[in-house]
């Protein structure tokens, strides 16, 4: 009735995953002949595939424990492309053979074929059962051994019947009322086992405890903010009248904030909790050190955002990377990154005697390419002046400087960029960016900086074929998400930073390719919530009296709510790179009394501009990995307080040696 074949296991404690797959294999491609038998003698259609359902469960369960069919997944696709039998098949194998179950649609490259992918990646599943029905209608069954310890999948069992040979599987038949059978299909989570949220909870706790000790280890330097007692706590809390913006230090707001919500969201993560449960561990995290560790103090308005929820991007993108790298192949260079950036991670495995589930396919540098990956190392010369002419070709009052830049995008989008058609609405971490800077001379620090973003949801199509000229189509992506920027620079009139919470915005990007062109075009805005300093304040207040004003102007910098725009270029021909690029952030400050200040004097408005605009010539010749080229780079900033306006620009040039991978 149908052909079947099993492959030879070498190690003889594996004989009965074998034997046990093998029959699970029969028995999805055997039960639809008994369900086709039960309708010819005239049952009725749903109760034969209720017969099925039960014939094939107890089969099953009188040979496999739960255990072993709870490590079983199984994916079903319809290349006929029959409405509906893709997803009812899927759920009578669910109810009957497998914990886990994906019905795929019919073609190949979509973010849904991504269940499998993440199913594999989870390690909660030994074994693969797929299960495809041919154009013509025909059958085939294959179980593939998922053993982690192993970069290639082997086929332990394989089955094939010919069309029309019991009654497709017998599970095409309503069986349930219209409206109840829904899609079963279900993403598993990235991870590489089942979530621990005692070890998480362990782990963060310890997180608070450095922190706390470190707290009442300093008390000279924190007894400053202390406005509360034990007993003035129903005080603090009552009608929110002790949650305010605080006026610390601003590194203490920015960067370090970020940095510790980013390492408890990413401990988190890394006991395989999901990105939405590691946020709220993040976020209770930092509301029990506003509320209760720092019980003598504010609770700080400002410190929920930059730590609870810039976490989310900077930990997700860490996160995102450190798993990239513990997918690749073991080689040295692998290794360190996989301990670099998933530290976390790699020691849970460690400690539980687990390996890393490894990618099946992968680049000739070891890396996954099922994952669209842009990895960049960018050093420079550079000299920049605040003027915008140049005189005997000369930059008026130039400094000269060393530049470093590393960075990283990732995209899990299945089939990005490569050949194929496919689209649709996602949600999940779509795309992840983490970006780091440092320029520094003989003077000191000149500039540094880091940049975490995730995508979370939106919407995806691309249709691109490749030949031997080159690729040719097109592509689109409008996602919104999170990100967090910090940024530190060094003009010849002083020190200006700031830190922004960019919150879910749109983005869209739209690329390209016509073969040996490329192209890449991209435009983002976002709401944001923003550290800065304020650029008008030292002409307001030169001798830095600010009394009577909000107290964080006395640390030169101030809370506000804003938007940022983002436009990129990117046109590759040949070996010849041109970028573009051109970003603006507006900050408007908070009103209001800051601490436990009664009242104000004069309220200022306070609103600050920065403006950075960059264009960019390389060459990858020789090397396609390697450009060289230079770029010029125009920094403007604004400020103002009421009435009296301050600005400045900067003007840069550099010579570029870059690395792409």
């Amino acid at each position: 009735m149908f052909a079947c074949s099993s492959v030879a296991v070498k190690r003889g404690e594996r004989r009965w995953s074998v034997v046990w797959a093998a029959l699970v294999g029969g028995l999805v491609l055997g039960g639809g002949e008994a369900a086709a038998q039960e309708v010819d003698d005239g049952v009725g259609e749903g109760a034969a595939t209720l017969l099925v359902a039960e014939e094939v469960g107890a089969e099953v369960e009188a040979v496999a424990s739960a255990e072993e069919r709870a490590r079983l997944f199984v994916s079903v696709r319809d290349l006929t492309r029959e409405p509906g039998w893709s997803v009812r098949t899927c759920w009578e194998l669910r109810s009957t053979v497998a914990d886990g179950c994906v019905a795929l649609p019919g073609r190949f490259v979509s973010k849904r074929d991504q269940g499998v992918v993440l199913a594999r990646r989870s390690g909660r599943y030994r074994y693969h059962l797929r299960l495809e029905r041919d154009e013509a209608g025909a059958l085939q069954v294959e179980v593939v051994d998922w053993d982690p310890t192993h970069r290639d999948d082997e086929v332990l069992y394989a089955a094939y019947r010919e069309p029309g040979q019991g009654g497709d599987l017998g599970w095409v038949a309503r069986s349930f009322e219209e409206g109840l059978v829904q899609s079963p299909a279900e993403e598993v989570e990235a991870g590489r086992g089942p979530r621990r949220y005692d070890r998480a909870a362990l782990e963060v706790g310890l997180a608070l405890g450095v922190g706390t000790a470190w707290y009442w280890l300093n008390t000279d330097i924190n007894s400053a903010d202390w406005d509360y007692t034990l007993a003035t706590q129903g005080e603090r809390h009552w009608r929110f009248e002790g949650w305010r913006w605080d006026s610390n230090a601003m590194y203490l707001n920015t960067p370090l904030h970020p940095l510790a919500g980013g390492a408890y969201y990413t401990l988190a993560r890394a006991n395989e909790l999901t990105l939405w449960q590691s946020f709220a561990a993040a976020m209770l995290a930092t509301v029990i050190w506003e509320a209760a560790i720092e019980y003598k103090e504010i609770v700080s308005l400002n410190d929920l955002v930059l730590t609870g929820v810039a976490g989310v991007p900077l930990g997700e993108a860490y996160y995102q990377l450190g798993e990239f790298f513990r997918r690749s192949s073991p080689t040295r260079l692998n290794q360190a990154l996989a301990w670099v950036f998933g530290a976390p991670s790699q020691f849970h495995d460690w400690a539980d005697g687990r390996r890393p589930v490894r990618a099946a396919d992968v680049d000739r540098w070891g890396w996954p390419v099922e994952e669209w990956h842009r990895l960049r190392l960018r050093l420079g010369a550079a000299a920049s002046t605040p003027q915008a002419r140049w005189e005997g070709g000369t930059p008026e009052g130039a400094r000269q400087d060393v530049h470093l830049e590393v960075g990283s995008e990732l995209v899990g989008l299945g089939g990005y960029r490569r050949a194929g058609v496919s689209g649709g609405w996602e949600a999940g971490v779509l795309a992840s960016e983490l970006r780091a800077e440092f320029a520094g001379g003989a003077s000191g620090t000149h500039r540094w900086g880091f940049l975490g973003r995730v995508e979370l949801a939106g919407w995806y199509g691309q249709s691109l074929s490749r030949g031997a000229s080159g690729g040719r189509g097109v592509g689109a992506l409008v996602s919104t998400g999170l990100a967090y920027r910090h940024e530190q620079h060094r003009y010849d009139e002083g020190l200006d930073r700031f830190g922004i919470m960019h919150l879910p915005g749109v983005r869209a990007e739209h690329w390209g390719e016509r073969g040996r062109l490329r192209w890449r075009l991209s435009y983002g805005v976002t709401p944001d919530f923003a550290a800065i300093d304020s650029r008008a304040l030292p002409v307001v207040a030169p001798d830095g009296d600010v009394s009577g004003q909000r107290g964080v102007l006395a640390e030169g910098y101030y809370f506000g709510w804003g938007f940022s725009q983002e436009l990129g270029l990117e046109v590759d021909l040949a070996r010849v790179h041109l970028g573009a690029g051109w970003r603006s952030h507006r900050v408007w400050s908070t009103r209001g009394a800051d601490r436990l200040q009664a009242s104000i004097d004069e309220d200022w408005t306070l609103t600050d501009r920065v403006d950075v605009g960059r264009v960019e010539l390389l060459t990858s010749w020789p090397v396609e990995t390697v450009r060289l080229g230079a770029l010029l780079e125009r920094r403007g900033r604004e400020g103002a307080i009421d009435e009296v306006v301050s600005s400045l620009q900067e003007w840069r040039a550099m010579w570029v040696f870059e690395a792409v991978y």
